[in-house]
């Protein structure tokens, strides 16, 4: 309860800004949602699904990279709810800008 209430906090810090406190956070958060999935998994963005990445290998949506899905079936059928919220992340727009830069 702590950790999801300290999560919180962090995220409403997240929104006030580009603040040297903002970014810190930020960084703190990724931070800390990186740990946490590393002990617990992560789980398939599907909502009832209960696979996790321990079990098996996850596939991000190639848009946002923001989401997990355990195969192309739940992000599928997830589709229509995620693609409200779907959006490139600053990492998409990067890999986006890297893999043009090969292009070119």
């Amino acid at each position: 309860a702590d950790e999801q209430e300290a999560v919180r906090l962090m995220r409403l810090l997240c929104k006030e800004g580009d603040s040297v406190a903002s970014r810190e956070a930020k960084a703190t958060l990724m931070l800390w949602e990186r740990q946490i999935k590393e002990r617990t998994g992560e789980r398939c963005g599907f909502p009832t699904c209960e696979a996790s990445s321990l079990t098996v290998k996850m596939f991000r949506c190639k848009k946002c990279l923001q989401i997990a899905y355990c195969g192309v079936d739940h992000q599928r059928l997830h589709w229509k709810a995620h693609k409200n919220v779907c959006s490139p992340s600053e990492v998409a727009e990067a890999v986006a800008e890297v893999k043009k830069g090969k292009e070119d």
